[in-house]
């Protein structure tokens, strides 16, 4: 449980966020000492940011092609969603400009190198060979043999990566930086509580709350399924199950009920992700992390996540009549704009891990319009960025939905409102068919 103190300093409000215990531990929100310890919390629980199919290299000099050396804090390797990291974990009293961002940008420019893709590729064998246990999961859960993760790896490699940038808090202009860079730049907040007794906690990203976001519209969990069987595609009492259980045994049954708030799993109600978690941890208690929207399976063989997809096409197409109409309205306070009739090859798309649409954007002109019905995050941080005051005037509902058009000066801009955080435009939006706006902007 949370909540923040507002204490009045010579009539100046200064906001303390805190968190407290059913006991009555009160923990207090704590600066950290050192970029070392912020380094140190988030290698040690790297998993929690990007899944149990990573693997963390060691840290290790790559140079650029004019033989510029650096050192990022690791490079990582997912091998579930086919993307790799350069990890650069920073502490806020740092500048953008002085500091951040030339570390990054050497980064950027080194691992593009071909001899430092082979160096990063051959480091990644190195380490599947030391870690048995992690290639022993790549072989039952992602049929991922050993003798064919030279070729993942150099694939995956081939991919432009994604900065990965664990931080306390962010620096004037960083969020603008980042946005404005050609690979996806991911600010990660990391923060840090502590007690009386000097017991600390820390708060982290949520990497399936993240996935759920992304999967689902919605930043509201128990709504999803309170909606799903609000609209008749679900009981409350259902069974959900899935099989779990490593390669060349006999695989678990476990099974759910269905409750409006959750998935009840041995009399305790939980979200999909934690009650699935909670189950697979009876046959691998060293995982951390899983999407139970693509692990739980209804009586029809259908995963949930499939379940919500319907819905939300349920919904478009009884929305779309009056969808026209919409559009036509002025998107912000200080915009008599009326935009005219959209055009396909004038439409992006933020798409979940399935097929669902979770944002749409229109381009007009050299404008990016946020068109209602789309899900924004309800959390949001644009410090130092002139965006805060569009996202706070914003007509957005209780679960996220845009209520109003909002109009952008560019899909970064679009982008941020979606995700809650910086994010890059170019490859965020994509076409119909799935292609980057970086791709069709050439």
């Amino acid at each position: 449980m949370s909540l923040t103190l507002f204490v009045d300093l010579n009539s100046k409000l200064v906001r303390y966020p805190m968190l407290f215990t059913p006991t009555g531990s009160f923990y207090s929100k704590v600066q950290f000492k050192t970029e070392e310890e912020v380094e140190k919390v988030v290698v040690d629980n790297f998993k929690l940011l990007f899944g149990d199919y990573s693997i963390l290299l060691p840290k290790s000099l790559i140079r650029t092609s004019g033989g510029k050396g650096t050192i990022p804090d690791g490079i990582i390797v997912d091998f579930k969603e086919n993307r790799w990291f350069i990890l650069e974990v920073e502490r806020g009293v740092h500048e953008t400009w002085g500091h951040i961002a030339p570390q990054i940008s050497k980064q950027l420019v080194a691992v593009m190198n071909r001899e430092t893709k082979n160096k990063i590729a051959e480091l990644c064998i190195a380490e599947i060979g030391k870690q048995k246990v992690f290639s022993k999961l790549l072989e039952s859960d992602l049929k991922i043999q050993q003798i064919h993760v030279h070729g993942f790896v150099q694939k995956i490699l081939e991919k432009d990566p994604i900065v990965s940038l664990p931080i306390d808090y962010s620096p004037s202009n960083l969020e603008e930086w980042a946005s404005m860079q050609k690979v996806d730049v991911q600010i990660q907040h990391i923060e840090k509580y502590m007690n009386g007794k000097g017991e600390v906690l820390y708060d982290f990203p949520d990497l399936e709350l993240t996935q759920e976001k992304e999967s689902l519209k919605t930043t509201d969990k128990s709504n999803a399924l309170y909606e799903i069987v609000k609209a008749g595609l679900l009981n409350v009492g259902d069974v959900v199950h899935f099989d779990y259980g490593p390669k060349g045994k006999p695989k678990a049954h476990f099974e759910g009920k269905i409750c409006s708030d959750g998935i009840e799993v041995d009399g305790i109600v939980s979200s999909a992700s934690v009650s699935a978690l909670r189950c697979i941890r009876q046959i691998s208690p060293s995982r951390t992390t899983t999407n139970g929207w693509v692990t739980w399976k209804t009586a029809d063989g259908k995963f949930l996540e499939e379940k919500w997809n319907a819905l939300l096409k349920k919904s478009d197409d009884a929305e779309q009549p009056s969808r026209r109409k919409k559009h036509k309205k002025k998107s912000r306070k200080t915009s008599a704009v009326t935009h005219p009739e959209n055009s396909d090859n004038d439409m992006l798309y933020h798409f979940a891990k399935g097929r669902a649409i979770i944002a749409k954007v229109r381009r007009v002109g050299s404008q990016f319009v946020l068109l209602a019905g789309s899900k924004l995050s309800l959390k949001y941080d644009f410090r130092g960025s002139g965006w805060m005051n569009v996202r706070k005037n914003a007509s957005v509902g209780a679960d996220g939905t845009l209520r109003e058009d909002i109009e952008c000066d560019s899909p970064s801009m679009a982008a941020a409102f979606v995700a809650g955080d910086a994010r890059n435009g170019l490859t965020f939006w994509k076409n119909k068919d799935r292609k980057e706006l970086k791709s069709l902007e050439k």
